[in-house]
């Protein structure tokens, strides 16, 4: 048997991917009961590993939005996105056995700074957002085509069905609350098919100690619209 191995663990719960040598193995499990396909875990992988396969879906679903690692080999199993996570997802594992955050490596060698958060409870899916950002959701409603699915991704129910009217006098079936507990978790971004629906994010709150360029490149990465 040749090393190493990849292994993968596929149900309706999660989806693991666990990369074993001869006597260790290493794993990242996405849990699909909190997963909302906010992307923010591929936004933040330092090696790009982590992939969404839905870009050929006009209406999507949470499910539609669930991430992978399709190349087991190309992933650090460094735990940024574990620890970035805003909806506590993603677990590394080591040697089959779950890592706390604080126990991740590169967040005890302060390469990560502790990020500064309060948790939410999403009125709509009853799942807790970790909220370590601050931002603005910008929505061009003359590009929306109604497909609803910004409106079923959408975990805090900020999306919501209303008749509407463009400024182009084209009929929406959607509406956006802007004093909704939105968490900017970009899931809607992600979902949108026609690129109506933009999360800029503006601040990160964190503090401590940090490791240049790491950190900062990292910074960059999820401050840029998908």
């Amino acid at each position: 048997m040749s090393y190493p191995r990849v292994e993968r663990i596929v149900n309706s719960h999660k989806n693991e991917v666990i990369l074993s040598f001869y006597s260790r193995n290493q794993a990242i499990e996405f849990n699909r009961d909190l997963c909302t396909g906010c992307y923010v875990c591929s936004r933040v992988c330092p090696q790009e590993a982590i992939k969404q396969y839905h870009h050929d879906l006009v209406k999507k679903k949470t499910a539609d939005l669930f991430p992978d690692i399709p190349d087991a080999e190309k992933c650090s199993y460094c735990g940024t996105c574990a620890y970035m996570c805003p909806f506590s997802a993603i677990t590394l594992k080591k040697d089959g056995v779950p890592v706390a955050l604080d126990d991740i490596e590169i967040v005890k060698a302060k390469v990560l700074p502790k990020l500064e958060y309060k948790n939410v409870k999403c009125k709509k899916s009853g799942k807790i957002a970790k909220v370590y950002v601050d931002g603005k959701v910008k929505i061009d409603w003359n590009l929306c085509i109604s497909c609803m699915s910004c409106f079923e991704v959408c975990p805090t129910g900020a999306f919501f069905k209303e008749n509407r009217v463009n400024d182009l006098g084209k009929k929406r079936k959607v509406d956006f609350n802007v004093r909704a507990t939105c968490v900017k978790c970009g899931a809607c971004e992600t979902a949108c098919s026609t690129g109506a629906i933009k999360v800029k994010i503006n601040k990160i709150y964190y503090s401590g100690e940090y490791k240049e360029p790491f950190w900062t490149e990292l910074i960059t990465r999820s401050e840029k619209p998908t």
